[in-house]
């Protein structure tokens, strides 16, 4: 483990990831929107919806 800091750190020194922050901030972006995207679709989606209300109608008559 020492030995990969190391190397970050002396990679950092020389100035090797210049420009590298931008592009990882847009693939982060874009990931991460596409990963809501699907996400969203998932849970809007009838079969999911109808087994949420399944779980909360069972939670509910559980309660009372």
């Amino acid at each position: 483990m020492h030995r990969i800091a190391s190397a970050v750190r002396k990679a950092r020194q020389r100035g090797h990831d210049a420009g590298m922050i931008p592009a990882e901030y847009a693939l982060a972006t874009v990931a991460g929107c596409g990963a809501v995207g699907i996400l969203y679709e998932v849970v809007t989606s009838t079969p999911v919806k109808n087994a949420i209300g399944d779980v909360i109608a069972k939670a509910i008559h559980w309660i009372f």
